[in-house]
């Protein structure tokens, strides 16, 4: 006695012809498709039938109107999710920098704007961690730097460390650094 064995075609032949079989079982025990009588109505009530649906989708598209004449008005969003703080301020795009190349020569010079380190993001590469600081100004402008980005027109980024950042400050010729606060 030889045992044969079931072949990829015998089994795609076998579930082909068992899902044609239970198609055509289902098609055979549904309803036919019947056609919808028409109804019969003489000249006169089929006038007056499609008048009282012409005045009836009058009717609804004048509440339509009254309806959306009515809606009350957008309002402007309480927060702006893409910006830093909460303080409202105005649309209007600051046209002067934050810190200006002439700043060594006004009294200014020697006081450091107000920065603070608010996060450290950390990417491991193939070359070691490299870390972003995210800086908040003075004017509430969010600065997300790398090693060797400006931070303004005053500093430039010489290390981030795991809960500090150094910067070099141009103007006085020395570093500044920048801990991370908790909160």
């Amino acid at each position: 006695m030889r045992l044969t064995f079931m072949t990829n075609s015998r089994a795609a032949l076998s579930i082909g012809g068992a899902t044609l079989l239970v198609a055509w079982l289902s098609f055979a025990s549904s309803p036919g498709v019947q056609p919808v009588p028409a109804p019969e109505a003489g000249p006169a009530g089929d006038s007056a039938s499609a008048e009282r649906l012409i005045a009836d989708v009058r009717a609804q598209g004048e509440r339509l109107r009254q309806r959306l004449g009515t809606a009350p008005p957008m309002q402007q969003p309480a927060r702006n999710p893409f910006a830093f703080g909460s303080a409202r301020r105005d649309a209007a795009v600051r046209s002067e920098p934050l810190w200006t190349a002439g700043a060594e020569a006004s009294p200014m010079a020697a006081e450091e704007p107000p920065l603070a380190l608010m996060g450290i993001a950390e990417h491991r590469r193939e070359e070691g961690i490299a870390r972003t600081a995210i800086i908040v100004s003075g004017a509430d402008d969010l600065l997300m730097v790398s090693v060797g980005d400006p931070v303004g027109h005053r500093y430039r980024v010489v290390a981030i460390g795991a809960e500090n950042v150094e910067l070099f400050d141009s103007v006085a010729e020395r570093g500044r650094r920048l801990t991370l606060q908790e909160r």
